[in-house]
Formats: structure tokens, sequence, C-alpha cells
């Protein structure tokens, strides 16, 4: 069983190859980011959010949503 997020990392290092590991982002980033999203449940938020925004709406206005990261 993973207890740390250390061992986590350490997982999700060796299943990627090496070349990869030098380039970009650290390979656990999307990880912890979807467990992030996950226990956060954040996107029912988002959900709940633009639901509650539209209702404020005047007829004919308009919305807008900004992600920062890949859903």
């Amino acid at each position: 069983s993973v207890t740390t997020t250390g061992q986590l990392v350490e997982i999700i290092k060796a299943a990627i190859p090496a070349r990869a590991r030098r380039t970009g982002p650290h390979p656990a980033r999307r990880t912890f980011m979807a467990l992030r999203i996950a226990v956060n449940d954040e996107l029912t938020g988002a959900e709940a959010g633009l639901r509650a925004g539209i209702s404020l709406l005047k007829q004919g206005g308009r919305i807008v949503a900004i992600s920062f990261h890949s859903l």
C-alpha cells in the first residue's frame, strides 16, 4: 500500500521512461492535480458555480468560465 506522497512519486517516476522524466514538468504533477480535483470535488463545484451564475444573469446576459488546467 502507498502511505506517503513520496512513495507515490517514486511509483509514478518508475512508470515513466527516463528520457521523458528529464524534460517537461515533474512527472507526478498531473497525478497530484487529478487527486486534488477529485478530493476537493472541484468539477461539481465548478458546475454549481456556473449554474448559480447563469441563474443570476439578466435575459441576454453572458457568462464566461476560465479553467487554468486541462480537465
